[in-house]
């Protein structure tokens, strides 16, 4: 919302604020430039808000130079983190193998699981200790009907598409706190390391966690006929 008149402004618009900078500066068009000084400007009158459940949320831009979010020293998705936690779910259509590795890794408190949500073509990015029982991941991909589509009739038009996962989301939970990653930044080298991406973290308090987040995501429910999802228990074998 606008910022009111004698309201404290908050700093959590800054950071888009530096990723319209840095999209200024690899501009040589003056108008451009000066719509996004005015955008900034705009950007910098708003407050933003949360609802319940989340408490709390961060705007993260990577691959901007000196004012980027530094993703590999993230409390939850950095390289070094040793926190353990409940829950942990990875929708990625795009994957790096160590950067999976680095979440097999964690350390893992009772009751936890660990579920990935990715397309079949990147299978091959997985290693089979990725998918042990003990620290490994439970990998789902969309069911080939879902993917190439069904055949449908609506009035006199007949429809044909082609879809896949394009999300990407991550969402670690610790006891009755979630904290919800959604953007563009996939599970990626080039995500981590180089590409311009954007995500906002959300901080959650309630019954909305990484287990609600696979209920919605395999409703009606994992193995129906309905579920747009399937459990892949085997990775494909190498063709070399």
């Amino acid at each position: 919302s606008e910022r009111k008149e004698g309201e404290e402004l908050s700093n959590k618009s800054e950071p888009i604020c530096n990723l319209m900078k840095f999209l200024k500066g690899k501009t040589k068009n003056i108008n451009h430039k000066s719509i996004i000084d005015n955008l900034i400007q705009k950007v910098r009158q708003v407050n933003f808000r949360v609802l319940p459940p989340a408490v709390d949320f961060e705007i993260l831009p990577l691959g901007i130079g000196e004012n980027a979010y530094k993703i590999n020293e993230d409390i939850w998705l950095g390289e070094k983190v040793s926190k353990g936690f409940n829950e942990l779910v990875i929708v990625s259509p795009f994957l790096s193998k160590d950067i999976i590795e680095r979440f097999c890794e964690r350390t893992v408190l009772k009751n936890n699981r660990r579920t990935l949500i990715t397309r079949r073509s990147s299978l091959s990015e997985l290693e089979a200790d990725c998918m042990k029982p003990d620290k490994g991941f439970e990998v789902f991909c969309l069911k080939d009907t879902v993917v190439d589509g069904e055949d449908f009739i609506s009035d006199d038009n007949l429809l044909k598409q082609r879809q896949d996962i394009h999300a990407k989301i991550f969402s670690v939970t610790k006891g009755k706190w979630t904290w919800l990653y959604m953007g563009s930044m996939n599970a990626t080298n080039a995500a981590f390391n180089r590409n311009v991406e954007l995500d906002i973290m959300l901080k959650l308090n309630g019954k909305y966690n990484s287990s609600a987040l696979m209920g919605e995501l395999l409703a009606p429910g994992e193995g129906s006929p309905e579920c747009l999802f399937e459990k892949i228990d085997a990775l494909p074998q190498n063709s070399d």
